[in-house]
């Protein structure tokens, strides 16, 4: 009276294990991420023309190397230029410590323009 199981686990085929070829619904919402991100830096660009501001001109590089990251995440899966995911991954990388130096580099210059200006309203 006893059934005996047996559950198998197959191997993953290469063809999954490698880059499988995504969706429509995949390449078409990066598209749309990508079209939302240009809005958004074209955005902050007009914003710290007319502001004059370090910090919004920080966003607005800020919002470029998150469009270039966006941008490499695309390539990754679009056919005609395979990008292997070690490549995007150090691309990602590089892209976010360049993201960390801007932003402290920003945040910085802020900082000292702010001090200069009490300095000078003060002095």
């Amino acid at each position: 009276m006893t059934e005996r199981v047996q559950i198998v686990v197959e191997p993953l085929s290469p063809a999954i294990v490698g880059a499988a070829k995504p969706s429509s619904a995949v390449l078409w919402l990066q598209c749309v991420t990508l079209a939302w991100m240009l809005v958004e830096l074209g955005v902050a660009v007009y914003a710290a023309a007319t502001s004059h501001s370090s910090a919004i001109a920080g966003i607005r590089l800020r919002q470029l190397v998150e469009l270039l990251s966006a941008t490499v995440v695309l390539l990754q899966w679009i056919p005609g230029m395979p990008i292997s995911e070690r490549r995007a991954g150090r691309a990602a990388g590089v892209l976010l410590c360049l993201l960390a130096f801007v932003v402290a580099a920003i945040a910085l210059a802020s900082l000292a323009l702010r001090s200069r200006l009490k300095q000078v309203v003060q002095g």
